[in-house]
């Protein structure tokens, strides 16, 4: 399919090239055939004014019609490219992140589902697995009930066009493979944190950057979105950044 699309973007890359190497040769051409035709007598048998109106009146409009073709080629040209890119920029996908902070009572009626469980460094735990409550006892075996916390994070593709070839650094480190989102779709993952490096004006931070392409892999996009979280007196945890950290999708080059 992607074959398809690229040989039709040469083929009408090329098209005006041709039309104009076509439009030169007839306003060279016609006139050099003009000359021979005057200059040997060839079809022309005299060199009346008559014959001389005819031609001149005939080359102004051949002419004429050349730069009106040239002219109309090009507005449709930059027709098609202002369509073209207003296509595009509705195709365009953007993501948002909502967060979940996750208590004991939530775990146990998780329901079966499929994502990927990240330590707080980001090191792949689970990679598009089933989970279900069992996913986190181990967990919660290891620690204390109270020293660790379940983050459920939702990445939700808010446009009406799919993200396509999705890709998640987290900490600058790979998180998933490449997967894509239908509209109003989502992708699930959870980050288990330690209170513990959230204590005593410490916090954990989780530098998320998504790059995907839109529908038709015109174009590549890149989001951000950063969480920040500490614990109060109170031995709550909250999000520092809050739900405005996400960046709006940023084109980059397309590799």
């Amino acid at each position: 399919m992607r074959d398809h699309r690229n040989q039709s973007k040469k083929r009408k890359k090329y098209a005006p090239m041709i039309i104009c190497l076509l439009v030169i040769l007839v306003l060279v051409g016609v006139p050099l055939i003009v000359v021979v035709m005057v200059k040997y007598r060839w079809i022309i048998t005299d060199t009346t004014n008559e014959w001389i109106g005819f031609w001149g009146g005939y080359l102004g409009a051949l002419i004429g019609g050349a730069l009106t073709l040239v002219g109309v080629i090009i507005t449709i040209k930059n027709e098609e490219k202002v369509r073209k890119e207003n296509e595009i920029r509705l195709m365009r996908p953007v993501l948002s992140g909502k967060i979940e902070i996750l208590e004991r009572r939530d775990i146990k009626k998780l329901k079966n589902g499929r994502g990927a469980i990240l330590n707080i460094a980001g090191e792949q735990a689970g990679n598009g697995e089933r989970y279900d409550n069992s996913s986190f006892e181990e967990y919660f075996k290891q620690k204390k009930n109270s020293s660790v916390k379940v983050i459920r994070y939702r990445l939700v593709n808010l446009s009406n066009y799919s993200a396509n070839n999705v890709s998640v650094k987290v900490n600058e480190r790979e998180g998933f493979p490449p997967f894509s989102l239908l509209p109003m779709d989502e992708a699930v993952a959870f980050f288990i944190i330690s209170l513990s490096s959230c204590e005593n004006e410490k916090h954990t931070e989780l530098r998320l950057e998504f790059v995907f392409e839109d529908e038709l892999g015109e174009k590549r996009y890149k989001q951000k979105d950063m969480l920040r979280f500490y614990k109060d007196k109170n031995g709550k945890i909250y999000n520092e950044c809050g739900i405005m950290a996400m960046t709006h999708p940023e084109e980059i080059s397309n590799k």
